[in-house]
């Protein structure tokens, strides 16, 4: 049966969506930010990675400078980014997509972004403590660590196909089905 509603849904007749020139206007704002973090992301795999390479009974600073890197890069970019489209682009998405519910599922994923960046961060704040990252916190930093890369990738991905495919590609508004197509 899901598979079945899936595959209606999917052959379903995209309604066409109006986009206002501020909405459009905000939806290139995000996009292009999205294109400039996609590059900063690998901040997050990279200290995961090199922790990972590490020895979990010597501790050294090297890992955790990479730690507060990636700490940086979610408290002063990133975060600030995804709390800027919960605020200003979701609620004017509603209308012209027809309801709030549209955006939720990508609000619950800025939640679960929050919750694993505040991990991130208590790790981190932790590691300053005792000077390194200690064994006992080294794997669940690189779980933490590779889990927001892969979650903050598909989140843009799909931000790109669900939302900013509807932006006009010349900044002016007009009318656009839900796959990004003049109409």
């Amino acid at each position: 049966m899901v598979i079945l509603n899936a595959l209606r849904a999917l052959s379903a007749p995209r309604a066409a969506v109006r986009i206002d020139r501020s909405t459009d206007a905000l939806l290139h704002r995000f996009s292009s930010e999205h294109d400039a973090l996609r590059a900063k992301l690998t901040v997050l795999a990279d200290a995961a990675a090199d922790l990972a390479r590490r020895d979990q009974l010597s501790p050294d600073t090297e890992s955790l400078a990479r730690l507060r890197e990636a700490d940086d890069l979610l408290e002063s970019t990133i975060l600030p980014h995804e709390h800027a489209e919960e605020a200003l682009l979701y609620p004017v998405l509603a209308k012209p997509l027809g309801s709030g519910e549209a955006t939720a599922t990508m609000s619950r994923m800025h939640a679960e972004i929050d919750r694993l960046a505040r991990r991130v961060h208590a790790h981190r704040l932790r590691a300053d403590r005792f000077g390194h990252i200690t064994s006992d916190q080294q794997l669940d930093v690189i779980a933490t660590l590779y889990g927001l890369y892969a979650m903050l990738r598909l989140h843009f991905s799909q931000e790109q196909q669900s939302y900013f495919a509807l932006a006009s590609p010349d900044a002016s508004p007009g009318v656009r089905d839900k796959s990004g197509q003049d109409r």
